[in-house]
């Protein structure tokens, strides 16, 4: 059983009522790692701990409720235990995603020429790619850890024709990974046209492509049917299955 004393006490370092100009992800392990324990068997926790991936989140929701004092915290808490259940605080809560230590990524460009996000994906698919970003740099994650982001989403809306298919499911994922701390993780939204070995088209498709620290390029899709992290040479993906070439028509970080 998780000691109420020892959270309020790291809490209150916090020094509220201007916790949210003075939280950061040093400050306060032992507060998160409260939160975390006690969630275990409480759902008003449960709720707190599936909002907050880190520190910086812990701040958000305190601005976003207004908590001035660790006892409106606390009473919140209660409240949400005594309303709600473990089931219910899981299914209106956004899925929460692996705890990666952003700042420890290494930080790299998009381009032009030699950056590694803009080469590694033009090497990729052997094709020129006109830059289109929109942060001035991103953070390079390991191929386990694009596995597990993607992994830990769970889209809210089943399949449907245009109103959420392909392209649907990759902006939700985007916006999922924003959500959670991790926009500009190399990311990005890839469009592109299938072509089968006598070059007939065959039909488009949408997945979410990842360069990794390696620069190596992965395409994350959520579509039913072909879920799952894929090398960028796969050509099969979206039910193409007899693809033999694929080309990239829109590429956006």
């Amino acid at each position: 059983m998780t000691d109420r004393r020892a959270f309020m006490a790291a809490l209150a370092v916090l020094s509220l009522p201007s916790m949210a100009q003075t939280l950061d992800a040093q400050a306060t392990p032992s507060t998160l790692e409260w939160i975390r324990a006690a969630a275990v068997n409480h759902p008003g926790w449960l709720y707190i701990s599936r909002r907050c991936t880190d520190a910086q989140d812990l701040a958000a929701l305190c601005r976003s409720f207004g908590w001035t004092s660790v006892q409106e915290v606390i009473r919140f808490a209660d409240l949400m235990g005594k309303t709600f259940s473990a089931g219910e605080v899981m299914a209106m809560t956004p899925n929460s995603a692996p705890a990666i230590d952003r700042a420890a990524l290494p930080v790299v460009q998009w381009g032009p020429g030699n950056a590694p996000i803009h080469s590694a994906i033009q090497q990729a698919f052997r094709t020129a790619i006109v830059p289109d970003q929109s942060d001035r740099t991103y953070r390079a994650l390991t191929h386990a850890q694009i596995v597990a982001l993607a992994g830990a989403y769970r889209p809210r809306r089943a399949r449907e024709d245009t109103t959420m298919d392909c392209d649907d499911y990759t902006r939700g994922y985007l916006g999922w990974l924003a959500e959670n701390g991790y926009g500009n993780c190399s990311h990005g939204f890839l469009g592109y046209q299938a072509y089968d070995v006598f070059g007939r088209h065959l039909g488009a498709h949408a997945v979410t492509a990842a360069v990794d620290v390696d620069r190596r390029v992965w395409m994350v899709d959520h579509m039913p049917g072909s879920v799952g992290v894929w090398p960028s040479s796969t050509v099969r993906l979206g039910g193409f299955t007899t693809a033999a070439r694929i080309e990239p028509t829109r590429v956006s970080f």
